[in-house]
């Protein structure tokens, strides 16, 4: 997260990458020697302007009000508050929206809902489970196991490094490789071992 800016233009960010018409000449942007031309149309443009690039303005506009309506409860009356002032939570839809402003084929989520209180992580479990019925594919990478066993079609579950189970979430939470990792093994009067 960029802290000074807001909601709005943190999503933006993300979308900088894909510009065509405000960033002219952008492949000359990598050879030392000639960057000043890239960096000279960019400056005209912001300055100036061409069709083009008033056209992907609009463009830019209507794609961060999207990922902003994804989130409109939470997101929509913050759009122009800087991100600073953010709750932890609502940090992290921001980062969502703005990786989902790429339109990316696979969304990677690196733990999502750490930090999160239970409202909050239900909340963002009812917003992954709005994206998966929407056809995005999800990388979900998370600890809390009724987050993954909710939202996940297939999960595999690695400890210490290394693959301990892999299947759909009925398999996976029967799998006794599964529960001793996460729940162990205690004894129980009569010397029997339980979960």
């Amino acid at each position: 997260m960029f802290a000074t800016l807001s909601v709005a233009d943190n999503i933006e960010v993300g979308i900088h990458s894909t510009l065509q018409a405000s960033r002219p000449f952008r492949r000359l942007s990598h050879l030392f020697l000639l960057r000043w031309i890239s960096l000279l149309g960019e400056l005209y443009i912001a300055i100036i302007g061409t069709p083009g690039s008033r056209r992907e303005r609009v463009e830019i506009e209507a794609t961060v009000q999207e990922e902003i309506h994804r989130f409109e409860t939470r997101l929509g009356p913050r759009r122009d508050d800087p991100a600073y002032s953010l709750s932890y939570a609502n940090r992290r839809r921001t980062e969502i929206a703005r990786a989902l402003a790429l339109k990316p084929q696979l969304l990677v989520l690196d733990e999502p809902t750490a930090g999160m209180n239970q409202s909050e992580t239900i909340e963002v479990l009812e917003q992954l489970l709005e994206l998966k019925a929407e056809g995005q594919a999800i990388l979900l990478v998370e600890h809390k196991l009724d987050l993954v066993m909710r939202v996940s079609d297939r999960i595999i579950v690695m400890d210490g490094g290394r693959i301990i189970a892999e299947g759909s979430p009925d398999d996976v939470r029967r799998d006794p490789a599964v529960i001793e990792a996460y729940l162990g093994h205690r004894r129980v009067p009569g010397g029997k071992e339980s979960a």
